[in-house]
């Protein structure tokens, strides 16, 4: 499940293939079946389950939360089709239930089991470019895909992965109950959610951890024998683990993720890419080297290696200090702020006779507000019978045109708007408004 979380997916489904393993697991052993013969194809059952669903999640892009609800629902309405409902019991002297309850070593075999699995999901994760891959789809699928890789069947590999860990419990407690039912799993997928998130996985991708799944699924553990220890009624485990998974949720999105999220931009062990192209510090191109190579390189001139085309395929990293690099940047950023215009809209209102003397003083203003960089918005009411002689807002529109046009330009033609007239002009350049603005104020130091 984390490896499918990590994707920015989900499974539903894990609690109904188990209950389909655990049944066939109990059915084929009662036909005589060889023990290792129904150990192998039940794990290749669990891929398939775990593959049909993903193929439609990767490649037919149907969301993962409704093709895992549906399979849940599929899936366990053929293992209740296959039991009928009954408990299906298995004989004791199969070796299955030698896996279920045997010790070895002093140690329970499912226990065994369980640590070779998670020592095997560890290594694949964290130390294998299997990990880097799921790890960078959740965090951006986009620049994966770019890279070259197939994203499609990186995401169905990780359900498929699910419905075979799935499969392999199911068999667990197949051996460990001595019997199969359609009703084994039941809210299985809660508890498992819980402990993935539990254990720090972004639930919305990009960050996974095997071993804080395993303490979160030890946790999940803990709290319900305890709660047995403690004599508290069965029927408030499912109350408590809704609430875990609820504050582990919340505690992921408004404390830890803040926390975690990458101030500025990519350098050295954060960045995602297998290989990178890389600039040296003098400005020379080193060429796509492989990203630990281009961390030593970086390294050897006490220097980071810090991505600044992320988009590129492969990204564009170059070899710099971190400290100038980000002062550089809010440098950049502080200039671009200063040099903003925030463009306002003012509106100057007219009537189809507005006399000469308010019309100069509207026109000067509005030749104001365009000296500043300002938009303006001209509307002429028409009023009662003045809507029979429309021509006159056209003709005074085109006379503003006329006397704004060294400074200004039409955004927006005069057009109507009920019982209106309405055009926006807007400044043709700011120096050649400012050129206008002084223009204007020597005119009237010499008048």
């Amino acid at each position: 499940m984390t490896f499918v979380i990590t994707t920015k997916g989900i499974d539903l489904s894990i609690g109904s293939t188990l209950a389909i393993t655990n049944a066939l697991c109990a059915i084929l052993l009662q036909n005589e079946i060889n023990w290792i013969v129904v150990l192998i194809s039940l794990c290749l059952l669990g891929l398939c389950i775990g593959g049909v669903q993903g193929y439609f999640i990767a490649f037919e892009k149907i969301p993962a939360f409704i093709v895992t609800l549906a399979a849940m629902s599929i899936v366990r309405g053929l293992a209740l089709l296959m039991t009928e409902g009954f408990t299906i019991p298995i004989d004791g002297t199969i070796s299955i239930v030698t896996i279920g309850r045997g010790w070895a070593l002093g140690i329970p075999i499912p226990a065994i089991i369980t640590f070779f699995l998670f020592i095997l999901c560890f290594i694949v994760f964290e130390h294998t470019t299997y990990g880097k891959y799921v790890t960078g789809i959740g965090s951006n699928e986009e620049s994966v895909r770019r890279s070259g890789v197939n994203v499609n069947l990186y995401i169905m590999s990780t359900y498929m992965l699910c419905g075979l860990c799935a499969a392999i419990g199911g068999i667990i407690i197949a051996g460990r109950l001595g019997s199969g039912s359609s009703n084994a799993g039941v809210m299985f997928e809660l508890e498992v959610i819980a402990a993935v998130v539990l254990g720090g996985t972004n639930l919305f991708g990009g960050r996974g951890t095997i071993i804080g799944t395993l303490l979160g699924a030890l946790t999940i553990a803990m709290i319900g024998n305890g709660l047995i220890l403690l004599h508290v009624s069965p029927f408030y485990t499912q109350i408590i683990t809704g609430l875990i998974i609820l504050a582990a949720i919340w505690l992921n999105t408004k404390y830890f993720q803040r926390r975690s999220k990458p101030q500025g931009p990519r350098a050295n062990e954060r960045i995602r890419s297998l290989d990178v192209q890389v600039i040296g510090s003098d400005g020379s191109n080193h060429g796509v080297l492989p990203l630990k190579k281009a961390i030593e390189l970086a390294k050897l001139e006490d220097l980071d290696l810090i991505e600044i085309s992320p988009n590129a395929n492969p990204p564009v990293c170059k070899i710099m200090d971190m400290g100038k690099y980000k002062y550089d940047l809010q440098k950049k950023a502080n200039q671009a702020k200063k040099k903003q215009k925030i463009v306002s809209l003012k509106e100057i209102k007219l009537r189809p006779g507005t006399e000469t003397h308010d019309y100069n003083f509207k026109i000067k203003n509005a030749k104001k507000f365009i000296s500043k960089g300002d938009k303006v918005k001209f509307t002429v009411k028409f009023k009662g019978r003045e809507m029979q002689h429309t021509e006159l807002g056209k003709e005074l529109m085109n006379k503003i045109i006329e006397e704004t046009k060294d400074i200004a330009k039409v955004e927006s033609q005069p057009k109507f708007e009920g019982k209106q007239m309405v055009m926006i002009i807007q400044p043709i350049l700011q120096d050649r408004a400012r050129d206008f603005q002084k223009q204007h104020h020597c005119l009237a130091l010499v008048l």
